[in-house]
């Protein structure tokens, strides 16, 4: 009875050696039991790029029709040489005197506007009349055998609110005005205006066709900038857009809108996307091995 009850007590003891210790508890997450922190939360956007883009769009659309007008009108005084302001017409009329001291009034000298119809002859007391002469770059010419001609470089713009003026030696003639000559006896031209070498306004076509060519590239690339920008993408162009976009001008209002967008541009920076990375939603989570 003895030696039973001593077996089962020596089994029962081998038992509890031989018996495998338990297996601690393996996390609900991970892989292959591995731990992996939660991501850190996600960065919110704002509204920043879309903003910016949506202003550069408004400039390049103000640069380009500026832009147009320009090239339309340089093109238009080139090729016709006349720019009517204001499609209206002004009368001109004055005197044509001798050399002084007794400045004795000229009989029968020719007065003409070139490049139109209009000419006259000055009566017993020099005195002429030109009606209805069109705006723009005009050159009125006074012609007297035994005289020296006279070449009058004039750019005429009618409106009333304003007074004749002398740029370089071009008049610029806004109303109805009176212009007065002395002419010299002689055989040679004396010439007032573009010739000369002063500036005049018909030498704007050109620059004016230039400049209107620059503002529109530049209002192409501020299109181009605002594009990538709304697509929050290609920071770089969107950038470069915002900088070309200020000398697209725009009637001024384009420039101030492309100095706004491209401070937004700035404060932007880390929103825009990362080309092939898995950071473009603010954040990069570390996925285990498969």
């Amino acid at each position: 009875m003895d030696n039973n009850n001593t077996n089962t007590e020596n089994e029962a003891k081998e038992q509890t050696h031989t018996q495998a210790p338990p297996q601690p508890q393996q996390p609900p997450y991970g892989y292959n039991y591995q731990y992996y922190p939660p991501p850190p939360p996600r960065r919110t956007k704002s509204d920043k790029p879309r903003t910016a883009g949506g202003l550069l769009i408004v400039v390049g659309i103000l640069g380009l029709i500026m832009g147009v007008i320009m090239m339309a009108g340089g093109f238009f005084i080139i090729g016709d040489g006349n720019l009517d302001m204001v499609g209206g017409q002004v009368d001109i009329s004055g005197y044509v005197n001798g050399p002084g001291p007794d400045y004795m009034p000229i009989e029968n000298a020719t007065i003409t506007v070139q490049d139109t119809h209009l000419y006259v002859l000055t009566n017993s007391t020099g005195y002429y009349q030109l009606l209805g002469v069109p705006g723009g770059a005009k050159i009125i010419t006074i012609e007297k055998e035994g005289y020296n001609t006279i070449e009058r470089h004039l750019f005429i713009m009618e409106d009333s609110s304003s007074s004749n003026e002398v740029m370089g030696s071009t008049t610029l003639i806004y109303d109805d005005t009176e212009l007065s000559f002395t002419l010299t006896e002689g055989s040679g031209t004396y010439i007032y205006g573009s010739e000369d070498g002063n500036f005049t306004i018909e030498g704007m076509g050109p620059l004016i066709v230039f400049f209107g060519f620059i503002f529109s590239i530049c209002a192409i690339f501020a299109i181009i900038g605002g594009y990538y920008a709304l697509k929050t993408q290609k920071y770089a162009l969107a950038i470069t857009g915002a900088i070309l976009g200020i000398f697209s001008f725009g009637f001024g209002l384009g420039t101030i809108l492309a100095i706004v967008a491209l401070i937004i541009l700035l404060l932007a920076r880390d929103e825009f996307k990362k080309n092939g990375n898995d950071q473009q939603n603010g954040y990069a989570y570390p996925y285990p091995p498969r």
